[in-house]
């Protein structure tokens, strides 16, 4: 990686579009210099991280000098309106990574949406915006055939313990998106990488219970989804790392 030289950029308006599964109890900063990472085609989001504290300029100056700066990524905190579903609550008590301050909640009066609130269909709420993410990007994958995914792997590599962040790799593998897995160095990749083939679906966590019950019924076969999900991780996405 580094500067590259200045060339003239392409017209804005044609830009890529990537959908970012990544853990909640990653450090935002962390994040965001995957995404920078992603844009920059850096397999490695360490040194954007440290430009991010040191000096955002040169960042900016290296979007600007590769012409990415029209790249979109679609995160959920973000694109999902989070007044309609968790704002009001922190059940687990959890905790900023970097602060270790309590996680304050929202006072706001917005109705909430969760998997069980009417109406429903098949079971699952239509209002509920949290719980159509692989509906989604299937969707989406379906009308434009460069849509990807971006996998961003915490320093802790918690991202394949949680449910709907695995649910989510199996629907982008389905659907032929293309993904990009990006990793804080090789030496975290490399500490993690022997826990790692012992992932199992059934052990799973996500911030709500009935999450993971929802997606385990979606899976009739989780020895053979676990399996799959072995082939991705292995022999699909940490090869192309």
């Amino acid at each position: 990686g580094g500067l590259r030289p200045r060339t003239a950029c392409p017209s804005l308006n044609h830009f890529s579009l990537s959908r970012v599964t990544h853990h909640w109890g990653n450090i935002f900063r962390d994040l965001v210099a995957a995404i920078v990472a992603d844009a920059l085609d850096e397999a490695e989001y360490d040194n954007i991280a440290n430009l991010l504290d040191r000096d955002v300029g040169c960042i900016q100056q290296w979007i600007a000098d590769c012409c990415v700066s029209n790249h979109t990524y679609w995160v959920c905190a973000f694109s999902v309106n989070q007044h309609s579903g968790i704002c009001g609550a922190n059940p687990h008590g959890a905790r900023g990574p970097v602060s270790g301050h309590l996680h304050p909640t929202c006072s706001c009066s917005a109705q909430k949406y969760f998997n069980s609130t009417p109406p429903l269909h098949m079971n699952r709420s239509v209002r509920c915006e949290m719980n159509k993410f692989p509906e989604m990007m299937a969707f989406i994958s379906a009308q434009d055939p460069k849509f990807s995914q971006l996998i961003v792997a915490d320093d802790r590599f918690d991202i394949f313990t949680r449910a709907w962040c695995m649910a989510e790799l199996a629907t982008a593998d389905a659907a032929g998106m293309r993904q990009h897995l990006k990793v804080l160095n090789k030496h975290a990749l490399e500490r993690h990488e022997a826990e790692l083939r012992f992932l199992k679906i059934e052990k799973m966590q996500a911030s709500r219970p009935e999450d993971v019950e929802e997606i385990l019924r979606t899976i009739p076969n989780k020895q053979l989804f676990n399996q799959s999900l072995q082939a991705l991780i292995f022999e699909r996405l940490f090869p192309t790392w």
